[in-house]
């Protein structure tokens, strides 16, 4: 084989890698935005949530306006404690700004490359 030819198929699978890894992320970070901006709107929601190993998570839940520390694995679900709204929506409200950015600027992106 030629050398040439393949130099060009490790380059078009690290092209492959490379958009793989973007779309991924992308979708990620839209699921992400997805839950923070439903999370104002319902009654129950998860807020966050965090595997801390193969069986386990821990968790939180907003319910109407309190919010409370989830632990689950095995043996169900139980009530770590309930965290101050105070804690948590300077966060949230943080985490939505952000998510708002990344959404602009993938939209901008998205814009450009349509008009090429």
């Amino acid at each position: 084989m030629n050398a040439n030819l393949i130099g060009q198929y490790v380059y078009a699978v690290v092209v492959i890698i490379a958009l793989l890894a973007a779309l991924s992320w992308l979708v990620a970070q839209l699921s992400r935005r997805r839950m923070l901006i439903s999370t104002g709107r319902r009654l129950v929601g998860v807020v966050e949530s965090t595997q801390l190993t193969h069986q386990n998570w821990v968790s939180v839940v907003k319910v109407t306006d309190r919010y409370y520390l989830l632990g689950s694995g095995q043996g169900g679900v139980s009530l770590v404690c309930e965290i101050p709204a105070d804690a948590v929506d300077p966060w949230l409200e943080e985490q939505r700004r952000i998510a708002q950015q990344q959404a602009e600027t993938v939209s901008g992106i998205w814009q450009r490359v349509l008009r090429r």
